[in-house]
């Protein structure tokens, strides 16, 4: 259970991260109209823009991913859900191809590395078990990124079967 200043500062990240999104939707959109305006002459400019596009839609995907498998743990409320939802987090952006493996690879660490300071600080837990439970945290999240790199087309919640707690709602 999160005492009320976590799920402030989670809440917070939640918006910081759905403000990345607005901002990655607006570049996007700003390169369509650009791409509408250039003439079928400049095809190398064309397909360069599109790449940029494509690589926009990844990262706004694969943020969302996150946020929505973040939200998903909360309403989930289960023991032992929270590896299960970095796995599933990291699997469904591994699905997306290299960037969204590399995103999902970039939110992971970060993730990890304020969370050793909220684990020390926050929680009271002793550094043992703060890298403990990052090292935990990090083998779910590279278990469920290889599983969704080798199974792009297989549903990560049955790809992730081994690792779902006991009492988690089949819904997710």
């Amino acid at each position: 259970m999160l005492n009320q200043n976590e799920e402030n500062k989670i809440n917070k990240l939640i918006t910081d991260f759905k403000t990345l999104q607005a901002q990655i939707s607006a570049e996007k959109n700003e390169l369509s109209s650009l791409l509408e305006k250039i003439s079928g002459s400049y095809s190398s400019t064309r397909a360069h823009i599109q790449d940029c596009i494509r690589i926009l839609d990844t990262i706004y995907k694969s943020v969302e991913d996150f946020i929505r498998n973040f939200e998903d743990m909360k309403k989930a409320n289960t023991i032992g859900g929270d590896k299960y939802f970095h796995a599933k987090a990291n699997c469904e952006a591994a699905q997306r191809g290299d960037i969204g493996a590399f995103i999902s690879e970039g939110i992971s660490d970060f993730r990890e590395f304020t969370d050793q300071f909220k684990n020390t600080l926050i929680k009271k837990m002793t550094l043992k078990e703060s890298i403990q439970d990052t090292i935990e945290d990090q083998k779910a999240n590279n278990y469920g990124r290889n599983q969704g790199k080798s199974n792009p087309n297989t549903s990560c919640s049955q790809l992730l079967d081994k690792v779902r707690p006991n009492g988690l709602n089949k819904r997710y």
